[in-house]
Formats: C-alpha cells, structure tokens, sequence
C-alpha cells in the first residue's frame, strides 16, 4: 500500500510537473521591436518579471511562432544564469543591457540542457526567441529591443510645445 502511494504521489507530481505552464499568469502578451537602423522586428512576448515567471520562463513548451518571444526582466543590472531544464524548444537568448541594448547573444539553447548560459556581464533583461531567428535576422551587438520595461518605446505623440511666460 505504502509503495501504491508512492507511485501514485509521483504520478501526480510528474502531471503537475508536465502542466505547470498552465499554473503561471504572464499576463497578456506584450509588443517588443527589435531596432536595427531602418529595420524594425517587431513580436508579441510574454513578460517575465516576477520569481515565479522567471524561474518558468518556457517550459514546458512545445512551440512558439517565430513573432513570439518571453521577455525576462531582472529588476536590477546582474550576471544571469540561465538553462534549459524542462525547456522542449531550442532558443535564441539575448542579453539586453538597462537601455535595451544587446549585450550578446547566446544562440542554440539545446533543449533539456543543464548547461549554465550565462550573460557573462552584468544585465538587466533577456529576451528568449526561437533558436536561429537570431542569425536569420542578423541581430548583434548594440540592436535596440524596444518595449515598456526600457521606457524606450517609440511614441508618436506630438512633443508639446514648451510653456511661453510672460511677466505682468
């Protein structure tokens, strides 16, 4: 009976396991741009910035079209190490400084992977994408990724007009 239990208490955590996605609330997706001078990429991504979205990120996952993405945001500059433990899609990870900038680019995530990816340098975000989209789109150091968290989000409201004053 004990070894019944056991095996049906393992069952059970493997399903949680195999479902955890549906646990985790990303919220909406979000748009992101990818800037390199006249070329704009732009993709709807989950938005990771809290420990619990964070140490989710995309397991799990079976597939992600090609203009999604998950978005990682660390709250603060550190050297961030991440894996593919429970990650069923390789994935392009993109190491983005305070402003967006890309710091490097670590290409072909293996699925399942223990290996540690690390920024190597101190970062405030990562941007995760379908492996190979980083060479198919030629990103590089110094792109711009454009989305709220930077507070770099190109705006198309007029600049208003500074205030004249007049003395009586």
């Amino acid at each position: 009976m004990k070894n019944f239990l056991l095996a049906l208490g393992l069952l059970w955590f493997g399903t949680a396991l195999a479902h955890a996605e549906d646990m985790v609330d990303f919220g909406p997706p979000q748009p992101l741009q990818i800037v390199q001078g006249d070329t704009v990429i732009s993709l709807s991504v989950e938005f990771a910035d809290d420990p619990i979205t964070r140490r989710q990120g995309l397991m799990f996952r079976e597939q992600m079209a090609d203009t999604a993405g998950m978005l990682f945001d660390f709250e603060t500059k550190v050297t961030v190490n991440m894996w593919m433990k429970n990650t069923l899609i390789p994935l392009d990870m993109i190491f983005l400084d305070e402003h967006g900038r890309v710091v490097s680019i670590a290409r072909n995530a293996k699925p399942h992977s223990l290996r540690r990816i690390s920024s190597n340098v101190p970062v405030m975000a990562v941007l995760e994408i379908n492996a190979g989209l980083a060479r198919k789109w030629e990103l590089k150091r110094g792109d711009l990724v454009r989305h709220l968290m930077f507070d770099n989000e190109k705006t198309d409201k007029p600049v208003p007009k500074p205030e004249v004053l007049t003395s009586q």
